[in-house]
């Protein structure tokens, strides 16, 4: 049986940081009704929440690289910046234009990606999505 495997380019994976940026000026605000008191409190929680929600969010979108796709076994390897990562596509999510899904290696590590629909043409979108959207 012949397997196909679809190459992808992705550059400027980046997320879009408004979204945080709203949220966690929403909370600060609600804390600061909530307990005017302790106003200083929800300014520093919410800062902190914004902070470790940049750096999850870089950890698990990678910049630019390729892509490897082989579609019958939903097998992925990512190459970007001499760092290798492969396995096979798990537990996808799609929002709006945001992908999420793990990938789990053979040696059980998982690893979780983002993906956001800017960071490759809309045909590589679409292939990507489906593929990882079928995976079990």
């Amino acid at each position: 049986m012949i397997e196909s495997a679809y190459s992808i380019s992705f550059q400027n994976n980046l997320l879009d940081h408004k979204l945080c940026v709203v949220f966690f000026t929403f909370l600060g605000f609600a804390l600061c009704l909530i307990v005017p008191s302790l106003w200083w409190l929800g300014v520093i929680l919410s800062y902190l929440g914004y902070l470790y929600a940049l750096k999850h969010t870089s950890k698990i979108m990678p910049v630019s690289g390729n892509l490897v796709l082989i579609e019958q076994d939903a097998w992925l390897q990512i190459s970007q910046q001499g760092v290798v990562l492969e396995g096979v596509i798990k537990h996808a999510q799609l929002h709006a234009t945001l992908l999420t899904f793990e990938i789990h290696s053979n040696g059980g590590k998982k690893h979780r990606l983002a993906f956001v629909a800017d960071a490759m043409d809309s045909a590589s979108w679409r292939h990507l999505s489906r593929i990882a959207l079928q995976a079990k």
